[in-house]
């Protein structure tokens, strides 16, 4: 069934229950729901709504598709915290309907204002036009169904707990039957936000309740006092309070001890409720006039009135960024009804809500729910660091490593996991013989590079099978070292073994040594054949299966296989004893915040600690830098390294562990914590995944519901990020190069694509239809590069615009990442990490598995067994240098050279500008000579030349012309480029300058009297980080002084460019002057003709009119008559218009 079928189903089930509901709710007796007073004392009232409006299923008006759930403060009137003592007058909501339906339900509209839908509608109530909490409700988002809830007639020994248990049940069981993503809203006043959160934080955690937690969209606290009330817990103001809040009894001492201002279980509901609140809409609401007290006075009988907020704002206000806080113009009392001096805050609030509780229909309605389990597909890496009883090495240390999910570490704990991996023995080898160097030979490789079919080297008898079966906390040693094996400490062969274990060495068949088992270098230590069953996780074995495999099977003997040396490498590992184990290292590959605190809840379980001054503010609060929710910056720590010693007045009473218990007495461990970014990298198509996931989900608005493409995806950061970038700590995601050096930025989208790294190392899409070979590499970069600042390069845009348009396909490359190390170490004995992976399949050929810093710490440590490390202050240097020279140092793939590909680039914009200078000065002399050439043939030029030296002037101008615009885009061009350069030249500088502090700050730590012992090898590998750092920021300076000595001789180009281009202009100038002067001497010498011609013309037209008088005496004028007559005037005309036109001084006469 298709989710739109499941959800007409769902709706038309949904109607269906809702009208046996209504028939069932209106046979109940009125006396079930609402039970009044009777006399003076009080009748026992039980828990449930009182008034509900909206109907589910129903027609019209009353369809609701969203619950709204009031909740008062215990033994509150179930409508006096809403109504307050300053109602809003009839008519102040309107109804909500038009002019439409008011005709169509002109009943409803009427008993819209003046009633409230519910069973007990025959009450003698207040018009509902005076609460807010319906009408206002309803008028704003009529699609919201209203309860008003009451609680149970308090009693001594209640506790928030059972009021929280007693909402929960009547939630469940009103919404019973219907929508399973029907939204849900609480609105709660006073101590009832409490029972809120505590409802929630138990839905959160218990399966059954799951629901109630992931329906809920948002809480509205008025006047909750999160962290107590100093007045709320005195008894002696326990009777002014109730009058105060209209209660019907006191709070019993039960209530009141738990209102405790910093009462613990109030903070950590303050705390645990703020891991869930990331999904949820808060708004906060907080009183601004005190309360009217009073108590009795010290040996007096008078009572002493004094104003006193019940709830403070600092309690008030949850503090955390998706929270709306209001401050209200009342007291606690009448702070959840808003009242008649504050409207505006009414009209905000009532606008917010509705639009949250449309956002939340829409989502229910759009979006069916798709679980991603990501507990239980995120894996957590367990390694334990044990002294090894067969040791020759320099290092007596031995790795066991095991991954499990996060859902079992946080259910078992890390040494009951590490326990379960030392318990599981190697699989049984095969009947059939394999052949040196197949899989089936090799077998699975586990822990220190120990081959399955070495490990099974002595076959114990049938007594020490059963003894060792029954002995399950020492589990079999089944390796021992051979005869031969020189002891590590005198280095003869040892010759006390049995004779029984030498038959069985003689028995015992190893492979040939295959290249995982040799030392890798160090810039390929990352390569995708580097120990790539260590990070497959340990199966879960059965009590059968271990029993079985301890029974070990005979291995036929091929000594002509191997050679003695590999005997002694391979065949000499003992299992070690759980308790002779040095330290552990837990890892996680995702800096979450909410995962880190779960992660030391459990460490603080399991070894009796308090972490609480890991996490205080100074320490891990404070360090957190969070964007607005609207932005795509991710969020941050800040570097930092903090060593925080042991507590000298330690006291296990005064901070017990989350789950309750005492610390071990006497003991308080000293703590390292290290927050440091280093430079990673990742490809464009996964940065623009990310991206684009950000965008949705920030749309989104929640995570769930959980669309199904979402959840089917294969990538397990998209799904972290989805649930997690909206938590409180957020998650931090990988940031981009520019993320890093310009946080503060809206978005960072367009200096992304812009990377340096990014251009010169993307790829054509795939084009199926062209068999020509592949570039060369080193063809392939000049082209790049310069093709960035090409002189041809017009043409060859126009084509990819238009290719552009045809394919749709990125252009993948390589993007430079700032990752960030979180690492914590506890004493000597324990460091837990968390740092991102990035993704890598082996599609991506020669990038797969390059520059992954677990997998350069783990195959250093355990493939050459060249990193030594005592401790965990050791292994935490050790990580912090891999994470320094990880990319730069040990990558082996040539695009991530990023050093050198810098270095070219600069060489190549270097030469472009050196090509450019030689260009211009052969330009230049080619002018020169062009100019003397035309000067030289003006002077004998034919009639015909003028208007061709025109045409040639007007085409060599436009050609000059498009030269010019042509070398001013490539010169703007490079020095774009080189600005780009310059700046993340100038960020890596930034980046290298903080992990210098980092790891300074940390080298002092190590340096110090009480840790100088025991960090012999840690300082080593800082003081080596270090010697790294001053390389790289040496040849980052470098780099940023020849791109700024390129930069400013690009800008002196451009100067000489300019410079040129002016003498152009005069020289266009003159040339355009003589033109128009030549221009001139024919219009003038036009002018002279005309004037020459004018008169004579006159005339003649004069005296050829025929007219009367020419013919009065019988005949027409002669010649000689108009020539008597026209000429002479005008020779006049002639002589005095040309005098006139070129005498100054004639021309002073007309002007003076």
């Amino acid at each position: 069934m298709d989710p739109g079928s499941q959800r007409d189903h769902d709706i038309t089930t949904e109607k269906q229950e809702s009208k046996h509901r209504r028939r069932s709710s209106d046979e109940t007796p009125l006396s079930s729901l609402v039970s009044a007073n009777s006399g003076d004392g009080y009748q026992t009232e039980e828990a449930g709504f009182a008034y509900i409006d909206g109907d589910v299923g129903g027609p019209g008006y009353n369809e609701t598709r969203v619950d709204i759930v009031a909740v008062p403060c215990p033994g509150a009137d179930r409508l006096q915290p809403w109504r307050g003592s300053e109602p809003f007058p009839d008519g102040y909501f309107s109804p909500p309907f038009d002019t439409e339906e008011s005709s169509k339900y002109p009943a409803l509209k009427e008993l819209a204002g003046d009633a409230i839908l519910s069973p007990g509608i025959s009450m003698n109530l207040p018009k509902a036009a005076h609460v807010w909490v319906r009408q206002g409700i309803r008028k704003s988002a009529n699609t919201a169904r209203v309860l008003l809830y009451r609680h149970r007639t308090l009693a001594e020994g209640i506790t928030l707990e059972s009021l929280a248990d007693d909402l929960m049940e009547h939630v469940m069981k009103i919404r019973e039957g219907l929508n399973p993503s029907r939204p849900l809203f609480f609105l709660a006043h006073s101590v009832g936000g409490l029972v809120v959160k505590i409802l929630l934080l138990k839905a959160s955690q218990n399966p059954q309740y799951r629901q109630v937690r992931y329906n809920c969209h948002g809480v509205a606290f008025f006047g909750t006092p999160h962290r107590g009330s100093s007045y709320l817990s005195m008894k002696t103001l326990s009777e002014s309070i109730r009058k105060l809040l209209h209660l019907e009894r006191a709070l019993p001492r039960s209530i009141a001890d738990e209102l405790r201002l910093g009462h613990k279980s109030l903070l950590k509901l303050n705390d645990d409720f703020r891991d869930i609140s990331s999904e949820l809409r808060i708004w906060t609401f907080y009183e601004t006039i005190d309360s009217q007290l009073s108590g009795l006075g010290a040996g007096t009988a008078r009572e002493v009135q004094f104003g006193a907020p019940l709830a403070s704002i600092k309690s008030s206000i949850l503090d955390i960024w998706q929270e709306d806080v209001f401050a209200v113009d009342s007291d606690h009392a009448n702070c959840a009804s808003f009242g008649r001096n504050n409207p505006r805050t009414l009209e905000a609030f009532l606008k917010d809500l509705s639009e949250a509780i449309a956002k939340a229909d829409e989502l229910s309605t759009r979006y069916v729910h798709h679980q991603m389990h990501l507990r239980d597909n995120v894996k957590l890496d367990l390694i334990g660091f044990y002294q090894d009883p067969d040791a020759e090495l320099d290092s007596d240390l031995r790795l066991y490593f095991t991954k499990v999910s996060l859902t079992h570490f946080l259910a078992k704990g890390p040494e009951r996991c590490l326990e379960e991996r030392l318990k599981v023995a190697a699989p049984p080898a095969p009947p059939h013989d394999a052949r040196p160097g197949t899989a089936s030979s090799t077998g699975r490789s586990i822990g220190l590079g120990i081959i399955s079919s070495v490990q099974n080297i002595l076959r114990p008898s049938a007594a020490e099978s059963q003894a060792h079966s029954q002995d399950p906390e020492h589990p079999d040693i089944v390796v021992t070292q051979p005869a031969a094996r020189p002891s590590a400490s005198t280095g003869v062969a040892s010759t006390s073994m049995p004779a029984a274990v030498m038959r069985r060495l003689h028995s015992l068949s190893v492979p040939d040594s295959t290249r995982e088992h040799s030392r890798p270098s160090s810039r390929a230590s990352n390569a995708s054949n580097a120990s790539t069953t260590h990070s497959e996780p340990i199966p879960d074995v059965s009590p059968e299966d271990r029993g079985d495999s301890h029974r070990a099977v005979p291995l036929r003997r091929r000594s002509d296989d191997f050679n003695r040396f590999a005997l002694q490498d391979m065949a000499g590992f003992s299992r070690p004893d759980p308790s002779r184990r040095k330290f552990m290292w837990m890892h996680l590959p995702f800096t979450n915040p909410l995962w880190v605190k779960n992660m030391f809840d459990k460490i603080s379980e399991a070894h009796l600690q308090n972490f609480s001054r890991l996490f205080n503010s100074d320490s891990w609060i404070s360090k957190q830098v969070q964007g607005h929710p609207s932005q795509s910056q991710p969020n941050y720590v800040k570097p930092a390294c903090n060593y925080i010693k042991a507590d000298p007045v330690h006291s296990p009473r005064s901070s017990p562990t989350p789950s309750g218990k005492s610390p071990v007495p006497g003991h308080s461990p000293n703590y390292l914590n290290v927050y440091m970014p280093y430079l990673h990298f990742d490809t464009y198509t996964t940065m623009i995944r990310r991206r684009n996931l950000i965008k949705r989900r920030l749309d989104h608005g929640r995570a769930g519901p959980v669309p199904k493409d979402i959840a089917d995806l294969e990538s397990m950061e998209l799904k972290v990020i989805w649930e997690y970038i909206g938590a409180d700590p957020p998650l931090n995601c990988r940031r981009t190069l520019d993320q890093f050096g310009y946080p503060s930025l809206q978005d960072t989208y367009a200096r992304d694509d812009d990377q340096m790294l990014y251009k010169l190392s993307k790829k054509q899409p795939p084009k199926f239809v062209n068999n020509k070979p592949a570039p060369k590499r080193a063809d392939t970069f000049a082209s790049k590069l310069s093709s960035m600042v090409s002189r041809d390069n017009e043409s060859s845009s126009e084509h990819e615009a238009s290719t552009d348009d045809e394919d749709d396909q990125v252009k993948d490359g390589n993007v430079l990442m700032v990752d960030q190390l979180w690492l914590w170490a506890i004493d000597t004995t324990n460091l837990v990490t968390f740092f991102p992976k990035r993704e890598s399949s082996p599609k991506e050929g020669t990038l797969f598995q390059q520059a992954d810093l677990r997998n350069s710490v783990y195959n250093e440590l355990n493939g050459d067994l060249t990193g030594r490390t005592d401790n965990a202050l050791d292994l935490a240097a050790f990580i912090v240098l891999h994470a320094v020279t990880v990319l730069l140092d040990r990558s082996s793939h040539p695009d991530l050279e990023i050093f050198r590909i810098f270095e070219e680039a600069i060489g190549m914009l270097t030469e472009n500008m050196t090509t450019s200078l030689r260009q211009f000065r052969t330009q230049t002399y080619r002018d020169l000579v062009s100019n003397l050439s035309s000067s030289l043939s003006d002077s004998d030029l034919d009639d015909d030349g003028p208007s061709e030296t025109t045409k040639s002037i007007k085409r060599r101008y436009k050609h000059e012309l498009e030269r010019a615009q042509r070398e001013n885009r490539e010169n703007t061009s490079a020095l774009l480029e080189l600005r780009d350069m310059e700046d993340e030249l100038a960020t890596l500088s930034r980046l290298f300058e903080s992990q210098e502090v980092v790891i300074r700050s940390m080298l002092a730590t190590f340096a110090s009297a009480s840790l100088a012992p025991v960090t012999r090898h840690g300082q080593a590998y800082l003081s080596l980080a270090l010697r790294r750092l001053e390389g790289y920021k040496g040849t980052t300076a470098e780099m940023a002084k020849r791109v700024d000595a390129t930069r400013r001789d690009y800008e002196k180009l451009l100067e000489m460019a300019q410079r040129q281009a002016q003498v152009d202009d005069v020289r266009w100038s003159r040339i355009q002057t003589e033109l128009a002067s030549s221009q001139n001497l024919s219009v003038m010498i036009f002018t002279t003709f005309t004037v020459i011609f004018l008169p004579l013309s006159f005339f003649t037209g004069l005296f050829g009119m025929n007219t009367a008088e020419w013919q009065r005496d019988g005949g027409v004028p002669s010649l000689g008559f108009i020539g008597g007559i026209g000429l002479p005037v005008s020779a006049v005309l002639i002589v005095g218009s040309l005098v006139a036109a070129f005498s100054e001084r004639v021309q002073g006469w007309f002007f003076a």
